[in-house]
């Protein structure tokens, strides 16, 4: 399916949209995509997941350049015009 699709956003859900979500962005870290990736932040539903983002970038366990690969938006409109 990851083949097919042009851009990823990932929903709300539970451990597997987490699991799929991480998959494509790990492939785009390492280059086996291009493809952008990013998260409807519903109701903040994803806040837990930028803390995350952050904590492993600011302990170096994350490089700089991947912190805003993932797209975080609480608006879908806003992840259209940054793609």
């Amino acid at each position: 399916m990851i083949e097919l699709a042009e851009d990823f956003v990932a929903l709300p859900g539970g451990f597997d949209t987490l699991e799929e979500f991480s998959e494509v962005f790990t492939w785009r870290m390492i280059g086996l995509n291009n493809k952008s990736c990013g998260t409807l932040n519903i109701n903040h539903f994803y806040d837990p997941l930028i803390l995350m983002i952050d904590k492993m970038a600011d302990e170096h366990f994350l490089q700089e350049r991947y912190r805003n690969m993932a797209l975080i938006e609480l608006v879908l409109n806003v992840i259209l015009r940054l793609w």
